[in-house]
């Protein structure tokens, strides 16, 4: 076996830190921001934000949030790219 050659991350790819998170977190995200939101739900799946990131980076204010477990969505043309868990302290 080879050693394997660093790639790019898959279409879909979202990453999120720091996480746990207390003030806001940076969700970075693979693919161009035209056309992507970004929707953090709640855990019965209420929209308690939705953001049009500029770049393939952007930071999410938690302000006003319990602590608790959240989602953070990638949303793209065709419909939700990838979703990752986030824990607000």
């Amino acid at each position: 076996t080879g050693a394997q050659q660093p790639t790019e991350p898959a279409p879909g790819y979202l990453r999120l830190f720091p996480n746990p998170a207390a003030h806001q977190v940076t969700v970075a995200f693979s693919g161009t921001a035209a056309g992507t939101e970004l929707l953090l739900r709640d855990a019965l799946g209420r929209t308690l934000l939705r953001e049009r990131p500029s770049g393939p980076e952007h930071n999410l204010p938690l302000q006003g949030l319990g602590a608790g477990l959240y989602l953070v969505e990638l949303w793209g043309q065709g419909g939700r790219k990838a979703v990752e868990r986030l824990v607000v302290e």
